[in-house]
């Protein structure tokens, strides 16, 4: 699964995207391990079943590590996402229930 060097890879790719960087850190919190920092490599990864079912819901396959450039696609979507909460003019209009 995901390990040090696949996370460095992902820092690297988002140095370039300043943007991005504060999503990218709220959503590797909202993502993480409950107690991640008390257990070896102490690195916000999330929990091997999450991950597992990210893999298939994408990839078709628990053991697929994510692609660099499908990460940043996701984080940026997660950005307007979070934009959208922030702003109701920018919500997806819906039905009222």
């Amino acid at each position: 699964m995901m390990n040090l060097w696949w996370l460095i890879r992902v820092a690297r790719s988002l140095l370039g995207r300043p943007s991005l960087w504060g999503t990218a850190c709220r959503q590797a919190h909202r993502f993480a391990h409950p107690g991640w920092w008390r257990r070896a490599p102490f690195l916000p990864l999330p929990a091997r079943t999450l991950a597992g079912f990210r893999s298939v819901t994408q990839y078709g396959d628990t053991a697929r590590i994510p692609d660099i450039p499908d990460v940043l696609t996701w984080v940026g979507w997660a950005k307007e996402m979070e934009r959208g909460w922030a702003e109701p003019s920018k919500r997806i209009p819906g039905p009222d229930y």
